[in-house]
């Protein structure tokens, strides 16, 4: 990877429970994968800006 280059990143929800959404994620650079994971998502009542 390289600066300049374009990064697509795919992502996908493979769980939701109340609050907590388990998304698995994979971003690439052309063919090549250069992110991969699985990320733990916490959705809260309101915006955290929200006043």
């Amino acid at each position: 990877m390289k600066v300049g280059d374009e990064v697509v990143a795919y992502a996908r929800v493979v769980e939701v429970k109340g609050k907590k959404n388990v998304v698995e994620v994979v971003a690439k650079v052309q063919e090549n994968v250069v992110l991969e994971g699985t990320f733990y998502c916490f959705v809260l009542d309101k915006h955290v800006l929200d006043k």
